[in-house]
């Protein structure tokens, strides 16, 4: 008779409850990818990311794009993105409340953040928290201005700022170009594009850079803050595009996949040459 019993082996899984299921649907996908890998990163019983294996990690956003990172395979090329859009992501996941309490260590400036939902007990969860946090991260007026390297990169190889103003970047993924948006990559910051001419004295139900911003974000559109976005964004203006207009325009694209500005324009002059095509009238006959 065998002697040989087989290793029990211990398995380990995530869950998702019907509040984080109901929001994640509301997010594109690398949200919804990230804050799966998050999860499988997270203390099961805090729900803290950044603080394993055994308290030696040193969180940064370039680690975090590379949880999501599409290997090339035949026929297809990798999908990358890099710390900027990592930041981009973790900030959006914060705003709909699947991520919060973000910081960094005293211990080597890793990020250290929580994801408030997915502990099962969310209250001893919290509780078990605070007392990390007053053990392990910077005070909010701390300042991390000294860990920063002569290149201006972070410490852990990471280039993003600390959270207070990451929270404000939009800066884009560089390694991607502005989809239709021609033979122009898509820069990475706004700040080197020239400020677009706008109608002082828009008239009333026309388009302004407010409502557009605003609409587009809400949305989760990727490339906002491009140049050759803010290029769009002053022609609409300046060939009078109403504020109907830009609603449709942006309804439609939103029931397709490619949810940048580039987009838009281009369903907005489609509109617009439907508009001005003639149409048939009594006694015509339609070619």
């Amino acid at each position: 008779m065998s002697t040989n019993k087989k290793k029990s082996t211990k398995e380990s899984y995530v869950s998702f409850d019907k509040v984080e299921t109901a929001i994640l649907r509301q997010l594109g996908w690398r949200e919804r990818w990230l804050y799966l890998e998050l999860k499988w990163k997270s203390d099961f019983e805090t729900g803290q990311v950044g603080l394993g294996p055994y308290g030696t990690e040193c969180l940064t956003h370039e680690r975090l794009a590379e949880l999501i990172v599409v290997p090339p395979s035949r026929g297809r090329e990798a999908d990358v993105i890099d710390g900027k859009e990592a930041a981009r992501l973790l900030s959006r996941l914060e705003k709909v409340g699947l991520v919060g309490e973000i910081g960094r260590r005293k211990k080597n400036n890793g990020l250290l953040f929580a994801l408030p939902l997915s502990p099962i007990d969310k209250v001893a969860a919290r509780k078990a928290r605070q007392d990390t946090a007053a053990l392990e991260m910077l005070p909010a007026n701390g300042s991390v201005q000294s860990t920063e390297n002569d290149d201006g990169a972070w410490d852990c190889g990471d280039s993003s700022p600390p959270h207070p103003v990451m929270a404000c970047s939009k800066s884009i993924n560089t390694f991607f170009s502005n989809d239709g948006a021609g033979d122009t990559p898509a820069p990475g910051s706004v700040g080197s594009a020239p400020t677009p001419i706008l109608p002082e004295n828009p008239t009333p139900g026309a388009l302004s850079l407010a409502r557009i911003r605003g609409r587009l974000e809400d949305s989760w559109f990727v490339y906002v803050d491009t140049a050759e976005s803010e290029r769009f964004y002053a022609s609409w203006i300046r060939q009078g595009f109403s504020e109907s207009e830009f609603e449709e325009a942006v309804e439609q694209v939103e029931r397709s996949d490619s949810l940048t500005p580039a987009a838009v324009d281009r369903v907005l002059h489609q509109r617009r040459v439907q508009k001005a095509k003639p149409r048939p009238g009594r006694g015509r006959v339609a070619l």
